[in-house]
Order: C-alpha cells, then sequence, then structure tokens
C-alpha cells in the first residue's frame, strides 16, 4: 500500500520524465527509472515481510483488572525469506471494534506544546494504561521462531475471547507498507477489583442468626434437634430413631438444626443505557463494590446471592466460592430493562424472612423509587452509584449535611425501614465508602465515629 512517503517519489520520478522530455536529457530518465524501481521493489518486499507467519498468544487466563498481565507473544516465519524490521502489534482486550488495517503513526506534538514542552512527545505504555502493545521484531530467520514478551496494564473487568495481532512492514526502503491481520484466540477473563473491608455496618450491628436443618450431627455439640425423616444412603447407623423406626416399620434418622448467618442479597443495577459506554462505567463500578461486600460477607459466614437482570427477568448465582462470584461479576453486561422500582419488586421470590438485602442502584438525582419490598420490615442498605459529582466532594460522609440531609431525607419517604445509605461517586475511597454510611437512620442503631 502506497502512502505520502511514496506519492512524492512517484512525484518526482515524473517530474524527472517530464523535465528529460524537454532537455532531451537521458540521465533524467536513469534516476526516474531508478526512483520507480526503488518504489516497486519496496512495494513488493514490505508485502512478503508480512506473509507466511504464524502467531500465538499466551497469558494466564484469569487476573484482576488492578493486576499486571503477562502476555507473551511467539510469531513463526513459515515462509523462505527472513524476516526485517517487522512491526507486531497486539490489541488491546477490551477494546470496542477491531480495524482491518493497522496504521503506524509516530506521535506528534503541536507547535505551541513544543514551545511549553521542548522534549520528543510521550508514549503510554501498554503496561501502565493499556491499549494497543506497538512491538518490533529486528530479524527473523526462515523456519525459526521468535518470542516477545510485555505487560499490559489498564486492564477493564469483562471476559474476552480472540483479538487481532497485526503485522506491519515498511520494508526496507520505507517507500510501502503492508499489514496483515491474524485472529487469535486466547480466552481472558478480568476480574473486578475490591478491597478488604474491615466490617459492613449491617451485617456487624447484630447476630443475624438463623436455623438451618442439618443432617450431620456429628460436626460438634450445641445443635437443637429439628425432627425426622426417612434414612438415606450414607446416613450412620449411629443416628437411627428407634422408636419411630419401629413405628413406621422404615429406618428414621433424626435431624438436627444449625445456627447460621442471614443470607445476604445483593442485587445490582445494570439496565442498558443509550450511552453503552456511560453504563459500562457504572457497571463496572458496581461490579467493584459488590466484590467487596461479598467477599467480606463470604468469609463472615453469610450466605450470598448475587442478582442482576438480563431484559425484565432476573438471573442469580448462589455464592459457593469468592472466585465464581467475580468469574460471574467479570461476565456482566448491561443489558437489563427493568427500571428501579420494578428491579426492587423481582426480587421478592429471592427475599425470605431473615434476608438482608444489599440493592445498588444507579442515581442521577432522579426520585428514588418506593417498592412494597420494603415494607415487611426487610433489613436492608441502599449503595447509590452516581456517574458525576452532584454532590460537594468536601462534604463528609458521616455527616449528613446540606444536599446528604436531603437526600438521606427522600430515601427516608420513598423506602422506609431502609437501614441505611451510602453514595459512591468517580474518585471516592470505596473502603470508606462502604464502612461509612452517610448517616445512621432512625431504623438503624449502628453509628460509627468519624474519623480524624
Amino acid at each position: 500500500m502506497l502512502f505520502s512517503r511514496s506519492l512524492v517519489v512517484l512525484g518526482l520520478s515524473l517530474a524527472m520524465v517530464l523535465v528529460g522530455i524537454n532537455s532531451r536529457s537521458g540521465w533524467m530518465y536513469w534516476l526516474a527509472g531508478m526512483l520507480l524501481a526503488a518504489l516497486v521493489v519496496s512495494w513488493i518486499d514490505s508485502l512478503l515481510q508480512v506473509r507466511n507467519l504464524e502467531v500465538r498468544r499466551s497469558h494466564p487466563s484469569e487476573v484482576g483488572e488492578d493486576e499486571r498481565l503477562e502476555v507473551t507473544l511467539r510469531v513463526r516465519n513459515r515462509g523462505r525469506l527472513p524476516r526485517n524490521l517487522l512491526v507486531v502489534v497486539d490489541e488491546d482486550p477490551a477494546g470496542d471494534r477491531f480495524p482491518r488495517r493497522f496504521r503506524l503513526r509516530a506521535p506528534r506534538k503541536s507547535p505551541l506544546r513544543y514551545l511549553r514542552e521542548p522534549g520528543p512527545p510521550s508514549v503510554g505504555s501498554p503496561a501502565e494504561e493499556g491499549g494497543r502493545a506497538v512491538l518490533l521484531l529486528p530479524h527473523l530467520e526462515p523456519g525459526c521462531e521468535a518470542e516477545i514478551s510485555y505487560r499490559r496494564g489498564g486492564l477493564r473487568r469483562g471476559t474476552f475471547g480472540s483479538r487481532p495481532v497485526y503485522l506491519y512492514s515498511e520494508g526496507l526502503l520505507g517507500l510501502a507498507r503492508h499489514c496483515s491481520r491474524i485472529q487469535v484466540v486466547s480466552p481472558l477473563i478480568v476480574f473486578p477489583s475490591y478491597v478488604e473491608l474491615e466490617g459492613f455496618p449491617l451485617l456487624d450491628s447484630s447476630p443475624h442468626v438463623v436455623h438451618a436443618p442439618w443432617r450431620d450431627p456429628s460436626r460438634g455439640d450445641g445443635l437443637d434437634f429439628h425432627g425426622v425423616r426417612d434414612y438415606q444412603p450414607g446416613d450412620s447407623l449411629r443416628h437411627v430413631h428407634w422408636k419411630t423406626t419401629a413405628r413406621r416399620a422404615r429406618l428414621v434418622v433424626k435431624e438436627y438444626e444449625l445456627d447460621t448467618k442471614a443470607p445476604l442479597l445483593i442485587s445490582l443495577d445494570n439496565r442498558r443505557d443509550e450511552d453503552n459506554a456511560a453504563s459500562l462505567r457504572l457497571l463496572d463500578a458496581q461490579a467493584r463494590l459488590v466484590a467487596s461486600v461479598a467477599r467480606y460477607a463470604y468469609l463472615a459466614g453469610h450466605p450470598v446471592t448475587l442478582v442482576a437482570y438480563r431484559g425484565i427477568r432476573p438471573f442469580s448465582l448462589e455464592m459457593s466460592d469468592f472466585r465464581s462470584a467475580l468469574r460471574w461479576l467479570a461476565a456482566l453486561k448491561p443489558e437489563g430493562e427493568l427500571g428501579p422500582r420494578e428491579q426492587l419488586e423481582a426480587l421478592h421470590p429471592f427475599l425470605g424472612g431473615t434476608t438482608v438485602l444489599c440493592k445498588l442502584m444507579c442515581w442521577k438525582g432522579e426520585p428514588l423509587p418506593s417498592a412494597s419490598v420494603f415494607s415487611r420490615g426487610l433489613q436492608a442498605v441502599l449503595i447509590l452509584v452516581e456517574p458525576s459529582r452532584r454532590l460537594a466532594a468536601s462534604a463528609g460522609r458521616t455527616s449528613a449535611g446540606g444536599a446528604e440531609r436531603d437526600l438521606l431525607r427522600r430515601a427516608r419517604e420513598a423506602l422506609p425501614g431502609l437501614a441505611h445509605v451510602s453514595l459512591y461517586r468517580e474518585g471516592d475511597d470505596m473502603k470508606r465508602c462502604l464502612e461509612e454510611p452517610l448517616s445512621g437512620l432512625e431504623a438503624y442503631p449502628y453509628r460509627k465515629e468519624k474519623r480524624v
């Protein structure tokens, strides 16, 4: 493919031909022929440089978005000619669109910026800022394989499959350029980042002990008798209830109760918005908040259920381990169609008598919705995720002053019985946001002292 440099050489050669015609100078034809030959040779050379190449990519299949991803590219030359000055471009896994061709452009600065910063323009590193990784392969012999490694940062939550690798060359003369695109499959799951909480007010305010049937009484003392049931293969004969067995003429075993902590239900607001980029940013922020709360609740012994929405239907995950929750959060997409009120009403099938609810909601300053789910004495916390800093950044989280007081008043009116409200905005301290609510409401006995 020709570009501006090629067009200059082509125009110069044509000008020499015209001068040679007018002046009848044979050496001008010779110079014009040399320039055209150089252009053709460069075009053929750059084309051959990017053909008959094989690329493989390897990296860990799972990584956190605040970690560095170690990526290794292996380029194999299957042709008969050596490759020189080959540019290998690895696309960002979080990219929205991958073009068919890649064009290497040198970074430039405006004249005014050159006056302020006389040095060369800075180029962001993929290890810090993410984006495309541009790597140089100086030489590759026929039949050989070269290995290029680099570190990638700036990762974004999500699940990614295949993405392209571009092979770019301008040949040895630099008068023409060609690019080939190779689609490389390398599955990657980027987990949302999280913070290690020292406490979560709603879960720490009371023991929240409930009774659940337990089928293995040998796990310890202090288990209360729950009832009897039919014998199942694997049950110990020591726990057979002989009186009931004799009366029913079949084996019956005793069943016990185990004291467990109240289950926690965490609901996300993954509504689809017209601005897809803004929806993804809000969902990424919610995923980090949910991962932090779920980790704390799971380590504290609370059964945790995560709920999101696909269209108008909710779908859930019962947390078996923290890593499964991270995978579930990584795969979330803004695909819900229910509004805030409908989302709360759709939680009825997931709520039991002792369930603690943590509801996250994208809030843009609109009135808070009221829902009947809060009318039955449910213990709940509302975490509002705001896309912009509407409230004053200097306002303390534990002092309900100004705009915060108005927000708390509206929360009391719309959602009676709500335990407390937290507000998270971009750039806020996530740990402090979750550990210190805006204020202790009347229905909430916990009040943490403001940090000095």
